[in-house]
């Protein structure tokens, strides 16, 4: 599993997701001022694995870049313990269905 800024795969993939991401809210280029955060299964391609949760972040306009940061990876803590747990319930599910 891997953690990650933006919610839409394919979108701001790698390094600095965050401030591309800000960068584009603050030119008026990011749909409906929404970012995101997302876990997902790890696969070679980098930030493209099969979402597990996604949790959607509306930009704030008073919001600078480090307060944005902030309160991403505060949803990114949280998220990570959600996607975890959902994943094991998983396999714990599977393992009684054999």
């Amino acid at each position: 599993m891997c953690v990650r800024a933006n919610a839409e795969t394919g979108a701001y993939d790698g390094a600095h997701a965050i401030e591309r991401a800000f960068d584009d809210y603050k030119a008026g280029k990011l749909a409906n001022d929404t970012t995101g955060i997302m876990v997902h299964n790890v696969i070679s391609e980098v930030d493209r694995g099969e979402p597990i949760l996604v949790r959607e972040i509306k930009c704030r306009p008073d919001e600078d870049l480090h307060q944005l940061e902030a309160r991403i990876h505060s949803y990114e803590h949280e998220l990570i313990v959600e996607a975890t747990a959902k994943v094991a319930q998983e396999i714990v599910a599977s393992r009684k269905a054999a």
